[in-house]
């Protein structure tokens, strides 16, 4: 279920904030399988610590206090538990520790 069903729910829930932001379906699909797929391929060659990128892998506590801001119901609560996750590797690569526990503030991390 978490790999393959996982991640189709991942790119569902991705599809749904895109066609709400406007995005013609078709697109977001296209942009959404194009991104995920880049993404695997890079995993497979260097693995998840060194491939994650993004706001939580830069310890960017106000682009995620942004979209937090924006996101509500099942979205919010697919980000911050995928945040978690994010800012476990980007932990496991030498995030700064003032940062870190910012984002774990933010995302709901409990001790």
């Amino acid at each position: 279920m978490l790999v393959s069903n996982g991640l189709v729910a991942l790119l569902a829930a991705a599809e749904t904030l895109m066609s709400q932001a406007g995005v013609p379906v078709q697109e977001t699909r296209s942009a959404l399988t194009e991104l995920a797929a880049g993404a695997l391929a890079a995993v497979r060659v260097t693995g998840p610590v060194a491939v994650l990128t993004g706001p939580v892998a830069r310890g960017d506590v106000e682009t995620v206090q942004a979209h937090l801001a924006r996101l509500s119901g099942h979205e919010r609560d697919v980000y911050c538990a995928l945040g978690r996750g994010a800012l476990a590797l980007a932990r496991q690569r030498g995030l700064d520790p003032g940062a870190a526990a910012a984002l774990a503030t933010l995302l709901g991390e409990t001790a």
